[in-house]
């Protein structure tokens, strides 16, 4: 990136510190020098870690560790951690799934966790002593927000919305959402409310391709798609993000493969006169059940969180058996839990149903419920992955050579490797029922 753009991106650095710190509009009280953010994202050849290195230059943060960046990013969150026993922690950053799921392991492993490495060093002592009587007085598990007072998390990611909650009760602070990529920084950002993001105006040029005409450009790759600019879109729509760089950057009318939604034209509340958009998905990332309607990696995902079933993660795609499309959720349960198969399905299905009945700008419709209903199809099949699946992929990956950008499965649409990678074939795949069921047990 070009220095220009740069020092404009390290502007909106210090925008992203004063909106994840702030209590409500014109708040600033939460930033000063100094403040420790935990080193959670990735190195500076990541979009991530650039943004993190130009927060930094913006508000003066000190990173935990502060040498972060030559570590792995186990090592990194590790080591982080361990500092931050001692130092506190104020704002930090990441992927949504990943911020759970280190709150998740803290609460885990509460009750086991020995104080003796602690007793040489008071300030740490005095931190865990302090967070295991605010977890004795909630009559709960000890969880970060009893170990450190968060002034501030930034998130990013299809998963943001959906964890924003878990978060908060993990940490005791909601995150602050924001759109960014390599090529072309930070495009939108959730501002006071909080709610739907911002399109940043000052980095790049936006131009939009509707979702009618991103699906003839995949069913004709010849065709040319038509875009359209800002004070064209309209509420509810779908579009694929096409920009261009300001400040001497090097995209030109470049497709970064985003789809966004347009949830209004402006934040009445806040009198904010620019579209408001939430981050839909990857463009490829769709599931066609036979024409019915498409399934995004935000409607699985959504779905498997509302049944409530604790899980690692999932991946799931099309699959046909006797000329019958179904859509095939491959699913690794924590804690080694049996679930009955067949009710699990069932639940998922349900939850579909209910996502599918919300009207909000269609957020979450896929319109194929119905035809579900009349058609005896199985609409939905899982299949419940071996414990450590996920950990042993990645390991495996990581054996591979495999970046930190490549280490995981995608949710949508895995490859034959990728399950085999997992584990699947050596589960049972269960049919979904198509009548009532007996509720998920729990052994």
């Amino acid at each position: 990136i070009s220095e220009d753009f740069a020092r404009e991106y390290e502007k909106l650095g210090g925008a992203i510190s004063l909106f994840a710190t702030c209590d409500g509009r014109g708040d600033t009280s939460n930033i000063r020098e100094h403040l420790k953010m935990l080193f959670t994202v990735g190195p500076p050849e990541y979009a991530s870690g650039i943004l993190c290195y130009l927060v930094q230059q913006a508000i003066g943060i000190e990173l935990l560790p502060s040498n972060g960046a030559d570590m792995s990013f186990e090592q990194r969150i590790k080591s982080g951690f361990a500092e931050a026993m001692f130092q506190g922690i104020d704002v930090f950053g990441g992927l949504p799934s990943v911020l759970v799921a280190v709150g998740e392991q803290l609460k885990s492993g509460s009750g086991k966790a020995s104080i003796r490495p602690l007793l040489r060093h008071p300030k740490a002592l005095f931190r865990v002593l302090r967070a295991v009587l605010r977890a004795k007085l909630a009559g709960r598990p000890m969880i970060p927000k009893d170990l450190w007072s968060i002034k501030g998390i930034v998130c990013g990611g299809v998963d943001g919305g959906i964890l924003k909650d878990k978060i908060k009760e993990l940490w005791g602070r909601s995150p602050l959402e924001v759109y960014a990529s390599t090529e072309g920084g930070l495009c939108g950002m959730q501002v006071w409310d909080y709610e739907a993001m911002t399109f940043v105006p000052t980095l790049n040029f936006f131009e939009f391709i509707p979702e009618k005409e991103w699906f003839k450009s995949q069913i004709d790759h010849s065709y040319k798609p038509k875009t359209v600019l800002m004070d064209e879109l309209k509420p509810g729509e779908v579009y694929e993000i096409v920009f261009s760089n300001l400040h001497g950057g090097a995209m030109v009318r470049y497709r970064i493969g985003d789809m966004i939604r347009i949830t209004s034209l402006r934040n009445e509340k806040l009198n904010i006169d620019i579209p408001q958009m939430l981050f839909e998905r990857r463009a490829d990332d769709l599931i066609d059940i036979f024409g019915f309607g498409h399934i995004t990696e935000r409607l699985v995902w959504q779905a498997v969180e509302n049944t409530g079933i604790p899980y690692v993660d999932w991946t799931a795609r099309k699959e046909t058996e006797d000329d019958n499309s179904t859509l095939h959720i491959y699913l690794e349960l924590k804690g080694n839990r049996l679930i009955n198969e067949q009710a699990l399905s069932k639940a998922i299905y349900d939850e579909f149903q209910k996502l599918d009945a919300i009207h909000n700008f269609n957020l979450y419709k896929f319109a194929y419920g119905d035809a579900m209903k009349q058609l005896d199809f199985k609409p939905v099949t899982i299949t419940l992955l071996p414990e450590g699946a996920f950990a042993n992929f990645i390991s495996q990956r990581r054996a591979q050579g495999a970046d930190l950008g490549h280490l995981k499965p995608t949710h949508i649409n895995p490859t034959e490797e990728v399950l085999s990678l997992l584990g699947a074939a050596r589960v049972k795949v269960e049919a979904v029922p198509t009548r009532e069921t007996e509720k998920i047990t729990a052994h």
